[in-house]
């Protein structure tokens, strides 16, 4: 039992991770059209220092690491379409067009999740 909410806990604070990763690419994103603009301002600041902001950027390229070469390719395709696709999709309808059966697919996805959670430190 203990096990098992282990990986529940594991599990929970990945999947936190990569909602906060769909965010912190935006953010990025963003910083870099301003700062290739020449407008760093465009925005008011209310909450972030300069550590925060450096925080943030060595989060974004760590989950990105971990997920460009910590997973294999259907590991990766499954976590995109599953937690990072800004439309919600159900686990059956990405089993069905990644053409796996779906033991395959939780096998997949719970390596996943695994392998992110160990490349970030967490495991």
């Amino acid at each position: 039992m203990a096990a098992e909410q282990l990986g529940k806990c594991v599990q929970d604070e990945v999947i936190e991770l990569l909602n906060e990763y769909r965010v912190l690419k935006v953010q990025q994103k963003n910083k870099t059209e301003r700062e290739v603009a020449g407008v760093i301002d465009l925005f008011p600041t209310l909450s972030q220092d300069e550590e925060s902001e450096k925080r943030s950027e060595l989060k974004f390229r760590q989950i990105e690491r971990a997920l460009q070469e910590g997973l294999d390719t259907i590991e990766r395709k499954i976590i995109e379409e599953k937690y990072l696709s800004s439309v919600e999709t159900n686990d059956i309808d990405i089993f069905i067009g990644l053409g796996i059966k779906r033991w395959k697919y939780y096998k997949k996805k719970n390596a996943a999740i695994t392998n992110i959670a160990k490349a970030l430190g967490i495991i």
